[in-house]
């Protein structure tokens, strides 16, 4: 917003999660070496025709509770009711979403990688995504591979790129700092 002389950047706003994947995989008696991904497609209503896609060997998806879905490999995450989103993004292997402010800085705040659908049709996106690529570990999708459940190499692709580090989420301290010396208090 260049016309703005008063802005001032702040770095992300997220919570951080607990780290549960041991607890988390002896559950859901997960076989060793198994991968989690967690659905978290937010408050849209994008449910992708899960009974098509295809099996990935060695891959189990944590679903939303009201997806209802009778696959093996597809278990809905509401049997971890004791573990928040947060705490299943940071223990998860990836984080399958759209993008979102939320999702996106808690993704890259607790390490996690992301699987995420394109939302061309939403203003934010581009520079959501953009962010998300710079500073967190992230494979962009589009909407027929969502339906298809063609996920195989993206999610390669994810898992072959190095690990980025989690971003220190100093938003809230950094936008509380900024108001105190706006407001003379410090």
């Amino acid at each position: 917003m260049p016309d703005l002389n008063n802005v001032q950047p702040v770095g992300p706003i997220a919570a951080l999660g607990r780290e549960r994947r041991s607890d988390i995989d002896r559950r859901l008696g997960s076989p060793a070496g198994e991968r989690l991904v967690l659905v978290g497609l937010g408050g849209v209503d994008m449910r992708p025709p899960l009974e098509r896609w295809p099996r990935q060997p060695g891959l189990r998806w944590l679903v939303p509770p009201n997806w209802t879905v009778s696959r093996p490999d597809m278990v809905s995450w509401a049997i971890l009711e004791d573990c928040s989103m947060v705490d299943l993004i940071r223990s998860c292997d990836v984080l399958f979403t759209k993008p979102g402010y939320g999702a996106f800085t808690e993704a890259a705040c607790n390490g996690a990688r992301v699987l995420y659908v394109a939302r061309d049709d939403w203003p934010e996106e581009p520079w959501l995504s953009r962010w998300l690529l710079a500073h967190g570990n992230a494979v962009k999708i589009d909407r027929r591979q969502l339906a298809s459940g063609e996920l195989a190499e993206p999610l390669r692709v994810l898992f072959d790129r190095p690990v980025k580090p989690p971003v220190m989420p100093g938003g809230i301290a950094e936008t509380v700092a900024w108001l105190e010396r706006l407001l003379g208090l410090a």
